[in-house]
């Protein structure tokens, strides 16, 4: 059964996004999710492209300023990750400081 309230028809490119195989989800549900949803998602990313920080995966490209304080489990993934971190990330765990002003690779 369709959800009656679909992501897709607010985010029109929810269905080519790193978050297709959960358009059948609700934005509650997938709310209620997100932790595993981001698990899931850290677990896909190209480790050339990430310093990893437990549940923390920082793109690096992304510049991360000095002191800041990082939940897991997060990303500062360009576009792919971009519609969901904003919106969606849980708070799991403990919060982390930044490894370092600049993610290096």
């Amino acid at each position: 059964m369709a959800a009656l309230v679909q992501i897709s028809h607010y985010v029109k490119s929810f269905p080519e996004s790193a978050l297709a195989r959960w358009s059948s989800l609700t934005p509650w549900e997938l709310t209620a999710q997100s932790s595993t949803v981001v698990r899931e998602m850290l677990a896909t990313l190209a480790q050339q492209d990430f310093t990893f920080a437990e549940e923390v995966a920082i793109h690096r490209s992304a510049v991360v300023e000095p002191g800041a304080v990082l939940k897991g489990p997060s990303s500062s993934a360009p576009v792919a990750l971009s519609l969901l971190v904003p919106t969606f990330v849980a708070a799991a765990g403990s919060p982390r400081t930044a490894p370092s002003a600049r993610a290096q690779s």
